[in-house]
């Protein structure tokens, strides 16, 4: 078999180099020389005797054959992360560290469960978490700064980079304080809802239900505050006030003409060629039981 002359050493160089477009500021980010890093570079295309950079007094610039040579090197250099990254998981086991990323609604519903579960079992075990919209998520998936993503949305994210599963479906209800005005009411019109202000997250988008927000708020502390001490109504699920509404200090309305039990997915998502580790499916493992739990409780 022919020996691969192409280094990881070498593609990480040039990347480098496109992205600074100057020798001696990629040689300082690469911790090298910038004599070492001109030497790596001229190595490379003398190996296949074409120019990768034009250097020019403004900089340097990818010719057309170095443009793709480094759209491939990129995609090299991806996957030689990932397989390093998948074998120090089987080294390791529950070493870890574990990094894993939520919207806001699955945070609240099951972050501070998960946190508890991971000190009780793995007390020394590294977490970070990330806790943003699903387009932050995915950003997060392809740097591989996270191992998977936990979201509300009615389809998966159909980037073919990415394999999901569901785990199962959030209700999504309309709550109001216990003593609303609109609490009492077993039915009420769509045009007794006008005139109160609806509180809703970017991280849930439901447009198909007829709700239009006037307030768009990401913290749902602060939108659950708001709502329990206002005539708001809060666009949410039942699963994150359970607690309020079991007091009676908040109830849920279903308008003439609502949805019957409007639900959204609940999707885990994850890089195709990422293996998940001790940690991660033990989280997972622990967020579907929980899941079930809930959905058992009503």
């Amino acid at each position: 078999m022919k020996r691969i002359a192409i280094t990881i050493k070498k593609m990480e160089h040039a990347l480098a180099l496109q992205r600074w477009e100057s020798f001696s500021r990629a040689a300082e980010e690469l911790g090298v020389t910038q004599s070492t890093l001109s030497r790596s570079i001229a190595s490379l295309e003398e190996l296949w005797s074409v120019r990768i950079f034009e250097r020019r007094a403004a900089g340097v610039r990818p010719t057309a054959i170095g443009a793709d040579m480094l759209r491939q090197a990129e995609r090299l250099i991806g996957l030689a992360r990932t397989l390093e990254s998948n074998m120090q998981l089987h080294a390791s086991a529950m070493a870890g560290p574990v990094a894993f990323g939520m919207s806001g609604l699955m945070s609240t519903v099951f972050m501070p469960g998960i946190l508890a579960f991971i000190s009780e079992r793995s007390p020394d075990l590294q977490v970070t978490t990330r806790i943003e919209p699903l387009s932050v998520l995915l950003d997060y998936l392809r740097n591989d700064e996270i191992e998977f993503a936990v979201y509300v949305e009615g389809e998966a994210t159909a980037d073919p980079a990415f394999t999901s599963h569901k785990i199962g479906e959030m209700p999504i209800n309309l709550i109001v304080r216990g003593d609303h005005p609109l609490s009492g009411r077993t039915k009420p019109e769509w045009d007794d809802l006008k005139g109160y202000p609806v509180v809703c997250s970017t991280y849930l988008r439901m447009g198909h239900i007829g709700v239009t927000p006037t307030i768009i708020c990401d913290s749902f502390s602060v939108a659950r505050d708001f709502m329990l001490g206002s005539d708001a109504i809060w666009l949410s699920s039942r699963f994150v006030v359970r607690d309020e509404l079991a007091e009676g200090i908040a109830k849920e309305i279903q308008p003439r003409g609502y949805p019957e039990d409007p639900t959204a997915n609940i999707w885990v998502t994850a890089p195709v060629n990422r293996t998940r580790s001790p940690a991660g499916k033990l989280i997972i493992d622990f967020l579907e039981t929980a899941y079930r739990e809930m959905t058992r409780a009503g």
